[in-house]
């Protein structure tokens, strides 16, 4: 009876007799960002953590009142937090747990502190008053009957609860082995007086461990609620991937999560996780398939391997339909660490901030075992050279090369390479070639016609145009061919009598009409092109064009086409002599181009000295169709008439199909967006050196872009001699010292606080010209020079650049570049030589040297570095610059600039 009259007490004072000021309201404005504070919640046994704030039903632990937490940052109503142990640090068992809860639940050590007072206190006073209702209630039952007894013990539980007030509650416990035995009656009672509480606290042993739990809290406990000791993630596999109410396939859905979101559970059975899911603020137990989520690996192994797409990519999720982070070209050696049986997780750098990305087990491999198939393959070494590799990566050793046209025999080996022998000094060599590098002969060819397109259609003994020419055809001719490659026709030839196979270019040949014949046109190249009466320039002329005049004729022989003329009303046969005509594309191409000329005609034929039908200014674009090989055939409205023209081919640039948005800088003082593709048109808008610019490639000499005038968006012209890219570059800019560490101090300067200034307008600059730049601090810390060393080695960068200033003893003075030979030893040279001329060109100083140097940050990184120092701070002359702002941001340009000259 007394035992129970207690723990009720105990546990009604720390849920009911709470100061007012705990109450879960206003409780985040008391903690500091930071700081400790503890979860509390009035009514609530476990207050939820969510692992964001997009979505709510993502709950990743569930917290027990009071337990000790950090406060990392206050979003509106939710707070993000970090739980920590004992001791102050994050608990193992989970490494960096992390999450969103309510404000509401949060309250600071202060709150805390007063609530255990306030607890210690009541609990003081009912221990005196449980002692005398004790006493009366022993005299009362001695009188009333002797047939309830209590067998006490030498400490009674007065006494315990005494002691556990004096002690701060650290040691407070219910020792099963010390409970009295009672007597039915009493037992009696004891459950009536249970019915009177509160339904949570009315089960004895969850009375006791309440009692156990906050007694072993002492400001910090035992803090995370989880549906198991091993919890797992893993990652939805499904398009739509549930949880349900009971480990059955008929079983009703609690929630369903789309493919490569991810999970939290914990194993069931060998069929069924089991997991938590919150519908509607309330917790259900739910179950998943273990064939609908793939596990993330309990220990994570670091791991490097070659990217196999081009580009590969590294997706901001475990989904390939998820955004997509960064990629890097095919064949770049990344490393990353090992996640599930599909994905990988890395770690890459955006705006020089380090975040989680997942490649694909798909995208990146490393010598995959030989899987060698029996389809033998033939097709046609694409590249210049064709190279047979020792292994599945194009930075293995090269076995043997082969130009391109080489024809290749071969077998399938995997999604991205083939698997070839190689003789190699009389002895066989398995060697592999990358599946870009040929083009893969047909299996099933075809019988097909068409006509000879070119001037001479030529059959070549290889599939190289720089092959041994077997037979030529004139333009117009019918061959016979079968299908090859989708670059090349395959056709028999008979030379002295021996049949040879031979290659015909797919673009030599076009297509024929139902009877064999193709009609041709084609542009009068002589002043007086004839027709003749015969095969023969010695027959009689049947009728003669001027120069430039299109005819219409019909493939005849070798060296005649056939035509039909009209002489007195009368049609006649006539034969036109094959170098008379220029024969126009059988299949015209549409296309679109710039007017190159300051004044860029459309004339009304094929020919310089024909009138002019309309006339367009330089960087005019141009809509026309392929014709012949010296003109183009357009449409020109004249006076409201659609009209044919003639551009000739000198006199515009076409354009590319497709265009490709490229980051950039302005690289003059005054960089100008033209309205048209001409240095001659008006000027749309002006940009500084170093102004960030996003353009499209357009032409040979030029870039598109859009710029905004007065809010409307305008398509205007760059030169591009006025922009530079870094696009693709990664550059470590590494501000040396910092923090504690003030490196040189002279004429008021702190070596930290200048190469900081410095390093941050040249990041400014970078960015600007779209490089990715990694800084190794943006701020006054400190880091070891093997941090430092470190970040250059783990970011897959291009370059790194260690900025420093001198000090000496106020007679030294200028600029100089240190570089390192243990690692990419002409490189670093290289880069060292860019940075000391860019620097010197810019802000004046003395060139002192350029020269190897042992220090740390240069010699053990293994990616091209250098280590600059700027000026002396003790030399008056250098002093009075490095003070400057004017050229501090002439430093910083100096070191874009040596960078920009070190990659063209």
């Amino acid at each position: 009876m007394k035992k129970i009259n207690v723990v009720v007490v105990f546990i009604f004072l720390l849920f009911q007799f709470i100061p007012q000021h705990v109450s879960a309201e206003n409780q985040l404005s008391k903690v500091d960002k930071g700081n400790p504070a503890f979860v509390y919640s009035h009514s609530e046994e476990f207050v939820p953590l969510y692992e964001s704030l997009d979505d709510e039903d993502a709950i990743v632990a569930e917290l027990e009142n009071f337990t000790p937490v950090l406060l990392l940052e206050e979003e509106k109503e939710y707070s993000l937090v970090e739980i920590v142990s004992n001791e102050g640090e994050t608990l193992e068992e989970y490494e960096s747990m992390s999450g969103y809860l309510l404000s509401d639940f949060l309250i600071s050590e202060e709150e805390m502190s007063l609530l255990l007072e306030s607890v210690h206190d009541e609990l003081a006073h009912l221990e005196e008053e449980a002692s005398i209702e004790e006493a009366s209630t022993e005299k009362q039952s001695n009188e009333e009957s002797d047939e309830v007894s209590v067998e006490n013990e030498d400490v009674t539980e007065a006494e315990a609860v005494d002691e556990v007030v004096e002690e701060d509650m650290d040691n407070l416990r219910l020792d099963e082995e010390e409970k009295p035995e009672t007597h039915s009656e009493e037992k009696k009672v004891k459950e009536v007086e249970a019915e009177e509480l509160p339904t949570e606290l009315a089960d004895e042993e969850e009375i006791e461990s309440t009692i156990a739990t906050f007694s072993a809290f002492s400001m910090s406990s035992q803090m995370v609620t989880t549906s198991s000791n091993q919890q797992l993630r893993g990652i939805a596999l499904q398009t739509t991937t549930n949880v349900v109410e009971s480990p059955s396939s008929n079983a009703k859905v609690l929630r369903s999560y789309n493919q490569g979101h991810i999970l939290r559970y914990s194993p069931y059975n060998s069929n069924y996780h089991v997991a938590t899911v919150y519908l509607n603020g309330v917790a259900h137990t739910g179950y998943i398939n273990t064939k609908d989520v793939d596990t993330v690996v309990s220990t994570q192994v670091n791991k490097e391997g070659y990217g196999l797409k081009d580009p590969t990519p590294v997706y901001s999720s475990t989904s390939l339909n998820s955004d997509i982070l960064r990629t890097y070209n095919q064949g770049h050696l990344l490393k990353f660490k090992t996640f599930t049986t599909e994905w990988y997780e890395a770690t890459v750098y955006i705006d020089g901030s380090p975040t989680t990305g997942y490649i694909h087990v798909n995208d990146v491999g490393n010598n995959p075992p030989v899987q060698e198939k029996e389809v033998e393959l033939q097709g046609v070494a694409l590249q210049a050279p064709t190279n047979v590799y020792s292994q599945t990566t194009k930075s293995s050793n090269v076995l043997r090369s082969y130009n391109k046209g080489h024809l290749l025999r071969f077998k399938e080996h995997n999604s991205q390479w083939y698997i070839a022998t190689v003789i190699i000094n009389g002895v066989q060599h398995t060697g592999y070639i990358h599946v870009n590098d040929v083009d893969v002969a047909n299996g099933n060819q075809e019988q097909l016609r068409g006509v000879a397109i070119k001037d001479t259609a030529k059959v070549y003994a290889s599939t190289s145009k720089s092959s041994a020419i077997l037979r030529s055809y004139n333009k117009g001719h019918i061959l016979q061919f079968r299908s090859f490659t989708s670059e090349w026709y395959q056709a028999t030839v008979i030379l002295n009598g021996v049949a040879r196979t031979g290659y015909i270019h797919i673009n030599d040949v076009g297509p024929v009409n139902q009877n064999g014949v193709s009609d041709l046109r084609g542009v009068a190249l002589k002043s007086t092109t004839h027709v003749y009466a015969e095969a023969s320039r010695n027959a009689s002329s049947l009728k003669g064009y001027n120069s430039g005049q299109i005819l219409r004729y019909r493939a005849y022989s070798a060296s005649w086409f056939e035509a039909t003329v009209i002489v007195n009303g009368v049609a006649q046969t006539g034969y036109i002599h094959i170098d008379d005509v220029d024969t126009a594309d059988v299949i015209q191409k549409s296309d679109r181009g710039i007017a190159l000329q300051q004044v860029t005609h459309v004339f009304s034929q094929p020919s310089l000295s024909s009138s002019v039908r309309r006339s367009y200014n330089q960087g005019h674009i141009l809509q026309y169709r392929s014709f012949t090989s010296e003109w183009y055939e357009a449409t020109v409205v004249v006076n409201g008439i659609r009209q044919t023209g003639y551009i000739h081919v000198s006199h515009v640039e076409s354009l590319p199909l497709s265009q490709r948005t490229i980051n950039g800088a302005a690289n003059t003082t005054s960089t100008n967006v033209y309205t048209r593709a001409s240095r001659n048109s008006g000027v749309l808008r002006s940009y500084t050196f170093g102004s960030r610019l996003i353009y499209r490639t357009f032409t040979s000499e030029w870039y598109e872009a859009t710029v905004y005038i007065n809010g409307s968006p305008q398509t205007g012209y760059i030169h591009k001699d006025d922009v530079i890219s870094l696009q693709g570059k990664t550059i470590i800019l590494d501000p040396g010292h910092g923090a504690h560490d003030s490196g040189g101090i002279a004429n008021g300067m702190r070596e930290k606080d200048v190469v900081l200034d410095i390093s941050l307008r040249a990041e400014t600059l970078l960015k600007n010209a779209g490089a990715e730049v990694i800084m190794t601090r943006r701020t006054d810390i400190f880091l070891t020079l093997a941090e430092r060393a470190a970040i250059a080695n783990n970011s897959n960068a291009d370059i790194f650049i260690s900025v420093h200033t001198n000090i000496f003893d106020g007679t030294a003075q200028g600029t100089e570049t240190f570089w390192h030979g243990r690692h990419e030893r002409e490189d670093s040279i290289k880069l060292a030589h860019a940075l000391q001329n860019a620097v010197i060109s810019k802000i004046g100083t003395h060139y002192r040297r350029v020269a190897e140097g042992n220090y740390h940050v240069i010699r053990e990184t293994t990616i091209p570095s250098a280590l600059l120092e700027v000026g002396f701070k003790d030399h008056p002359a250098d002093a009075a610059k490095l003070r400057s702002d004017q050229y501090r941001q002439l430093s910083a340009e100096g070191i874009y600039i040596g960078v920009l000259n070190y990659f063209q």
